[in-house]
């Protein structure tokens, strides 16, 4: 029974994070390799990832394991701005949050897309409901992105988080991310 309770969340993240786009207009890049995926539970926690998009961008996916019915998970999309503290003390672009999410699986958060450029986003306000973190990154995030825990860049995982965009290659969504300087932002 243990070892199925485990392969779930693997099936869900292998069917999630298809390099083929879903239906419609819209595709999908996806920021890690789903075969070494897990669920981590942020608790009272921050996560963050930080990446520039090389085209414009409406919408964002996570794959998550619901483990209470009164569960919440918060979305917030920043301008990449100088550092870490200094763009979440600005003010947020987009905010969603989930509430009473129902099945385990992919969240998907819709948006008016936002222009090429450097962004970041964070999951935060979390109760009954654990994020899918993984080891390996993608093919087209590696080494593009960088991630962070409560304010601190980490090196141990990447957060399983899709982008979704309607024009390009998901081969060329990212460039390598690096905070813009005071001239840039």
């Amino acid at each position: 029974m243990k070892k199925c309770f485990l392969l779930l969340p693997l099936l869900f993240l292998f069917s999630a994070c298809s390099a083929h786009p879903p239906t419609g207009t819209l595709q999908t890049v996806c920021l890690a390799n789903e075969d070494s995926a897990y669920y981590y539970d942020l608790g009272q926690g921050t996560a963050a990832v930080a990446f520039t998009a090389n085209t414009a961008f409406s919408g964002a996916e996570m794959n998550c394991f619901v483990r209470e019915h009164d569960n919440r998970l918060t979305l917030t999309l920043y301008s990449a701005k100088n550092d870490y503290s200094t763009t979440v003390s600005g003010k947020a672009l987009r905010r969603y949050t989930f509430t009473e999410t129902e099945n385990t699986g992919m969240l998907t958060w819709k948006f008016e897309e936002l222009p090429a450029g450097s962004y970041l986003l964070t999951i935060s306000e979390t109760k009954g409901i654990s994020v899918s973190k993984a080891v390996v990154p993608s093919e087209e995030a590696n080494g593009q992105t960088v991630h962070f825990l409560n304010g601190e860049p980490i090196s141990d995982g990447l957060f399983q988080i899709r982008f979704l965009f309607s024009q390009g290659e998901p081969m060329a969504f990212f460039t390598p991310f690096s905070f813009p300087t005071k001239e840039e932002s």
